[in-house]
Protein backbone atom coordinates (compact mmCIF):
# COMPACT_ATOMS: atom_id res chain seq x y z
CA UNK A 1 0.00 0.00 0.00
CA UNK A 2 1.14 3.26 -0.93
CA UNK A 3 1.15 6.36 1.30
CA UNK A 4 0.16 9.80 -1.06
CA UNK A 5 2.67 12.20 0.55
CA UNK A 6 1.10 15.89 1.61
CA UNK A 7 3.29 18.41 -0.24
CA UNK A 8 5.17 20.49 1.75
CA UNK A 9 3.80 23.80 2.38
CA UNK A 10 6.97 26.12 1.88
CA UNK A 11 7.37 24.74 -1.46
CA UNK A 12 4.05 24.27 -2.79
CA UNK A 13 1.79 27.44 -1.80
CA UNK A 14 -0.94 26.44 -4.23
CA UNK A 15 -1.62 23.61 -2.13
CA UNK A 16 -2.03 25.48 0.46
CA UNK A 17 -5.86 27.10 1.42
CA UNK A 18 -5.63 30.61 3.26
CA UNK A 19 -8.90 31.93 4.26
CA UNK A 20 -9.78 35.56 3.86
CA UNK A 21 -10.54 36.35 7.16
CA UNK A 22 -10.10 40.48 6.42
CA UNK A 23 -10.00 42.75 9.34
CA UNK A 24 -11.28 44.78 12.06
CA UNK A 25 -12.44 47.37 8.96
CA UNK A 26 -13.36 44.66 5.83
CA UNK A 27 -14.74 41.43 6.20
CA UNK A 28 -12.66 40.50 3.50
CA UNK A 29 -9.29 41.32 2.00
CA UNK A 30 -11.07 40.63 -1.57
CA UNK A 31 -14.07 43.12 -0.68
CA UNK A 32 -12.25 45.75 1.21
CA UNK A 33 -12.91 49.32 0.31
CA UNK A 34 -10.03 50.71 0.88
CA UNK A 35 -7.13 51.86 -0.69
CA UNK A 36 -4.25 50.60 1.00
CA UNK A 37 -4.22 46.99 3.27
CA UNK A 38 -3.94 48.67 6.65
CA UNK A 39 -1.46 45.89 7.75
CA UNK A 40 0.84 47.50 5.33
CA UNK A 41 0.16 51.31 6.99
CA UNK A 42 -0.89 51.46 10.43
CA UNK A 43 -1.24 54.58 11.00
CA UNK A 44 -4.13 54.47 7.89
CA UNK A 45 -5.44 51.96 9.89
CA UNK A 46 -5.74 53.95 13.28
CA UNK A 47 -7.18 57.18 11.48
CA UNK A 48 -9.75 54.77 9.45
CA UNK A 49 -10.57 53.53 13.06
CA UNK A 50 -10.75 56.97 14.16
CA UNK A 51 -13.04 58.33 11.45
CA UNK A 52 -15.50 55.14 12.23
CA UNK A 53 -15.70 55.98 15.49
CA UNK A 54 -16.41 59.45 15.07
CA UNK A 55 -19.51 58.44 12.43
CA UNK A 56 -20.70 56.14 15.11
CA UNK A 57 -20.79 58.48 17.89
CA UNK A 58 -22.61 61.55 15.08
CA UNK A 59 -24.94 58.61 15.16
CA UNK A 60 -25.92 58.45 18.21
CA UNK A 61 -26.13 62.49 18.13
CA UNK A 62 -29.02 62.29 15.52
CA UNK A 63 -30.54 59.64 17.71
CA UNK A 64 -31.05 62.33 20.57
CA UNK A 65 -27.80 61.50 22.52
CA UNK A 66 -25.82 63.61 23.41
CA UNK A 67 -21.70 63.97 23.30
CA UNK A 68 -21.14 63.12 26.92
CA UNK A 69 -23.85 59.75 26.55
CA UNK A 70 -22.53 58.60 23.26
CA UNK A 71 -18.95 59.16 24.24
CA UNK A 72 -19.91 56.74 27.46
CA UNK A 73 -20.83 54.21 25.93
CA UNK A 74 -18.13 53.89 23.50
CA UNK A 75 -15.94 54.06 26.37
CA UNK A 76 -14.17 57.31 25.65
CA UNK A 77 -13.17 60.76 26.99
CA UNK A 78 -15.49 63.40 25.72
CA UNK A 79 -11.95 64.83 24.59
CA UNK A 80 -11.88 62.23 22.45
CA UNK A 81 -15.16 61.76 21.31
CA UNK A 82 -14.64 65.16 20.17
CA UNK A 83 -11.83 64.41 17.98
CA UNK A 84 -13.11 61.83 16.87
CA UNK A 85 -15.95 63.79 15.35
CA UNK A 86 -14.00 66.27 13.95
CA UNK A 87 -11.82 63.89 12.20
CA UNK A 88 -14.42 62.35 10.27
CA UNK A 89 -16.11 65.33 9.57
CA UNK A 90 -12.36 66.76 8.09
CA UNK A 91 -12.08 63.89 6.25
CA UNK A 92 -16.08 63.71 4.48
CA UNK A 93 -14.98 67.23 3.73
CA UNK A 94 -11.73 66.09 2.09
CA UNK A 95 -12.84 62.68 0.54
CA UNK A 96 -9.66 61.17 -0.15
CA UNK A 97 -11.26 58.67 -2.45
CA UNK A 98 -12.57 56.50 0.20
CA UNK A 99 -16.53 56.84 0.55
CA UNK A 100 -16.85 57.31 4.31
CA UNK A 101 -20.50 56.88 3.84
CA UNK A 102 -20.41 53.31 3.42
CA UNK A 103 -18.54 52.20 6.49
Amino acid sequence: MEEELSPDPDEAPRYNQYPDTGCELAGACLNCPYPLCHYDDPALARRLRNIIMGKRLLYQLKRGRTLVEAAAAKGLTLRTAERRVAEYREAKEKQRGVEFDDV
